[in-house]
């Protein structure tokens, strides 16, 4: 006596039946009749469409030989369509939508194949083309056809030839999302999810990537970009490149004489000034100007390398606005008439930092360009000389634009003064300097 497994509705579950009238032998099935084999496993899924994936009634094998659960129950079925049409079409119909990402065609018969080109299309809700691709195979035997992961509900397939088409198989390979977390290990040997940007990429956080470190993805690394003008070159002596022209005055090691501001006029905006205190640690502080009345910084200064205007209104028109001692005796920084901030080609890495050099740059500028231009790179670790460590040169007939950039990040250590020196063959040369500079804390 045969026996279906009921469910507690009384229905057949179609998984598997005891068969008494074959030896007692336990005989699996599934899909009503149908016994379990390759092509019809227990209810499962898998990695590519089955013969119990398709929706055969919708199904059409156009003028090919066959059925087409041939293409999916044997690789050795041999369908052919004689006719001269072009194309010659396919039609899969699914049971349920299926997301996948390529499509492979076979033929076993070497003698013939499936031709030079086929196109592609995919079916949604009402049998409505949502995607269509031309394949020009490479093998007219054996060929996989990647989609990218696709959602469909059918499949059209054109062969585009009018000459004979054998196929004897097709293998639809199934995709599945997964949403993973990537992490590893960082330097101190802890844990750290790794992060995606907002269009999907892994996010870049080392110092190769400049906007990286620009937007603070970067821990413990920042960059800062000097750039400076003298605008009155002569021809004695090298002079600094920044907006008070001549040599600039480095207050001495151990020392912090900057401690006020004020301008030469009737000024009365906030002024943010970037420099190191006596211990070369950063300090960043803002003060609002009392006009030629000197006004006292928060924070004593051993090195000021940039002040910039913060108000809603200009700076006077002939006025300057200078950082310096209290008795106005030395202007360590000034922001120049329509400026608003600071030009001086010179920084002291701040205490706990590396700096890494990364490229540098100079140009003569100004309507009067008969003359030359050579120029120093000067640096000067914490208690040592200035030692020279660049040399350019520019002219106004010839190459006015100097540029390096370091393949390899020449590194500075911390308390290190960086300064762009430069002699004019004639007075009243005109010198832009620039430099950037990678900061990553010790």
């Amino acid at each position: 006596m045969a026996e279906h497994i009921r469910d507690g509705t009384g229905e057949s579950n179609n998984a598997w039946k005891i068969d008494d009238d074959n030896a007692g032998k336990v005989k699996m099935q599934a899909n009503g009749s149908d016994d379990v084999s390759v092509q019809n496993p227990l209810p499962c899924d898998g990695d590519s469409i089955y013969v119990k994936d398709l929706d055969v009634p919708n199904c059409d094998n156009g003028d090919f030989s066959g059925s087409v659960t041939d293409y999916f129950d044997s690789l050795k079925t041999i369908n052919t369509n004689t006719t001269s049409d072009n194309p010659k079409t396919i039609k899969l119909w699914f049971n349920r939508t299926i997301y996948a990402h390529s499509i492979g065609f076979g033929c076993d018969n070497l003698a013939k194949g499936f031709g030079s080109s086929i196109t592609v299309k995919l079916l949604g809700s009402g049998e409505a083309v949502r995607f269509t691709k031309t394949f020009t195979p490479s093998d007219p035997n054996s060929f996989l056809a990647e989609l990218g992961p696709k959602a469909f509900n059918g499949i059209i397939l054109e062969f585009n030839t009018a000459s004979e088409v054998c196929l004897s198989n097709i293998t639809v390979q199934k995709s599945q999302e997964v949403n993973a977390s990537l992490n590893g290990l960082d330097p101190n040997g802890d844990v750290q999810n790794v992060n995606v940007t907002q269009d999907g990429n892994l996010t870049i956080s080392d110092n190769s990537s400049g906007l990286a470190i620009a937007k603070g993805d970067v821990t413990g690394t920042t960059f800062v970009s000097k750039f400076g003008q003298n605008e009155d070159i002569g021809t004695g002596a090298y002079e600094d490149i920044w907006d008070g022209g001549g040599t600039y005055t480095w207050p001495a090691n151990g020392t912090a004489p900057i401690t006020h501001l004020y301008s030469t006029g009737a000024d009365t905006v906030e002024i943010e000034v970037q420099g190191l205190d006596i211990d070369g640690e950063l300090v960043v502080q803002t003060k609002t100007l009392t006009g030629t009345t000197v006004v006292a910084l928060d924070t004593a200064l051993w090195r000021v390398f940039r002040m910039k205007n913060l108000g809603s209104t200009d700076i006077g028109s002939s006025n300057i606005v200078h950082a310096s001692d209290s008795g106005k005796t030395v202007s360590y920084a000034q922001i120049q008439n329509g400026n608003n901030q600071t030009l001086m080609a010179l920084y002291t890495i701040p205490a706990g930092k590396i700096g890494y050099l990364l490229a540098g740059s100079a140009s003569i500028v100004g309507l009067v360009r008969d003359y030359s231009i050579d120029g120093h790179v000067y640096m000067r670790s914490y208690g040592g000389v200035f030692q020279l460590k660049h040399t350019f040169g520019a002219i106004s007939d010839g190459t006015s634009v100097f540029q390096h950039r370091y393949h390899i990040p020449l590194p500075i250590p911390a308390k290190t003064d960086i300064t762009v020196k430069a002699i004019s063959s004639k007075d009243g040369g005109i010198l832009n300097a620039t430099f950037d500079i990678v900061l990553v804390d010790n």
